[in-house]
């Protein structure tokens, strides 16, 4: 009886493990996904993307639409990055950014934008609503008027 007892201790010992290691996985995999805040305007719309992929990877970027019609004129920025998850907060790393590289133009075709840094800081979010929010947070002696959330699209 005591061995049955001990053996059956044992095996939900090592399933209650085997389900606090999974949560850990799937917080990586939950978080994939692209995400989206919007700033509207009168003539035009500023469509913000973050895109974390498998393996650390994100891509990034700020698409120009026409208000009215939701036309996609153009793209004002663009990057490409890494990311890191330590408990619920993401750190995005921009290794290559890139720009409309004409002043006055808000936007251009994507092949057009110029590379004007590599390696920079990093942004950091909170992971928010069941993985389902991104809310910029604001760093340190930093003035952030507006709390930017980047919302997950479906």
């Amino acid at each position: 009886m005591k061995l049955n007892s001990l053996y059956f201790l044992l095996l939900g010992s090592v399933l209650f493990s085997c389900i606090e290691e999974k949560k850990e996985l799937d917080a990586n995999v939950a978080v994939l996904g692209k995400y989206v805040f919007e700033i509207k305007g009168s003539s035009f719309d500023l469509i913000n993307s973050i895109d974390l992929k498998p393996g650390g990877n994100v891509v990034g970027s700020g698409i120009i639409q026409n208000s009215e019609e939701s036309e996609d004129l153009g793209f004002n920025y663009y990057f490409t990055g890494t990311y890191t998850i330590e408990e619920d907060v993401i750190s995005i790393f921009q290794e290559s950014y890139f720009q409309v590289g004409e002043a006055g133009k808000l936007f251009d075709n994507r092949d057009q934008l110029v590379l004007v840094q590599t390696r920079s800081a990093s942004s950091d979010y909170l992971i928010q609503s069941n993985f389902t929010e991104l809310h910029y947070i604001c760093p340190p002696n930093a003035i952030c008027l507006d709390e930017t959330i980047f919302v997950k699209e479906k």
